[in-house]
C-alpha cells in the first residue's frame, strides 16, 4: 500500500512538472514593447520639395513603410540540459491582422489585408525576464498604406490635407512566430495594440524628417 502510494506521488509529481514546465514553453517568447509603449502614428504622406524655374515651390510625397521598435522576452530555461544554457529563438515570420475602430468613412467590406513579414532575428533567452531584444519591425508597409490610404494624400501643397489629423484608428493583432534553436520547438507570442493612420506634420521640404 505504501509503495502503490509513493508511485502515486511520484506520478503526481512528475505530471505537475511537466504541466508547469509546458506552461513556461508556451507562455515564454513575449513581446515586451511596442514603439516604447508610445501612441503608434502612421503618417500616409512624407512631403518633400523643390523650387521650379518659375520660382514655384513644388511638392511631392512618398508614402513611407510603417516600422516601429520592438521589443522581445525569452525566459525558457534549458530543460533537461545539466545545467542551465541559453536557448535562442529565431523568429521567422511577424502577422499582422487589422481591424477598423473608428476614424473617417467606412472600412473596406471585405476587410483589411493581412501583412505577413518574413524577418530573420534572435532572441537569447534570460531565466530571469529583464533582457530584451530590440528590433525594428515595418507592421505597416508603404503598400498596405496606399492600398487604404493613398486617397488621403495629395501631391501638391502638404497646407490642402485639411488639417494634420488621425483618419482612421485601427486595432492590430501582432502574432510573432520562430523556433528554438536549441529544442527545435516552435514558440509564437502574441499582442494587440492601437494603431493610429493620419496625415501628420513632417518637415514639408525633406523626405524622412
Amino acid at each position: 500500500m505504501r509503495r502503490t502510494l509513493s508511485v502515486l506521488v511520484v506520478l503526481c509529481a512528475a505530471a505537475a512538472l511537466l504541466t508547469m514546465f509546458s506552461c513556461q514553453r508556451l507562455n515564454a517568447l513575449r513581446i515586451a514593447s511596442i514603439n516604447e509603449d508610445k501612441p503608434i502614428e502612421m503618417d500616409i504622406a512624407d512631403f518633400a520639395s523643390y523650387v521650379d524655374e518659375d520660382g514655384d515651390r513644388i511638392y511631392n510625397f512618398m508614402i513611407p513603410n510603417g516600422i516601429v521598435p520592438m521589443e522581445f522576452q525569452y525566459v525558457e530555461i534549458g530543460l533537461g540540459q545539466p545545467g542551465w544554457t541559453p536557448n535562442i529563438v529565431q523568429i521567422q515570420e511577424i502577422r499582422i491582422t487589422y481591424t477598423f475602430e473608428k476614424g473617417e468613412g467606412e472600412p473596406p467590406s471585405e476587410g483589411y489585408a493581412t501583412v505577413v513579414q518574413s524577418v530573420d532575428f534572435l532572441v537569447p533567452s534570460d531565466p530571469e525576464g529583464k533582457d530584451r531584444t530590440e528590433v525594428e519591425v515595418n507592421i505597416m508597409p508603404a503598400w498596405w498604406i496606399s492600398d487604404y490610404f493613398e486617397d488621403e494624400a495629395e501631391d501638391e501643397d502638404p497646407e490642402f490635407l485639411e488639417g494634420y489629423r488621425t483618419v482612421a484608428q485601427l486595432g492590430a493583432k501582432i502574432r510573432a512566430k520562430g523556433v528554438d534553436q536549441t529544442t527545435d520547438l516552435e514558440v509564437e507570442a502574441e499582442t494587440e495594440v492601437l494603431v493610429n493612420v493620419g496625415t501628420y506634420y513632417d518637415d514639408p521640404d525633406r523626405y524622412g524628417q
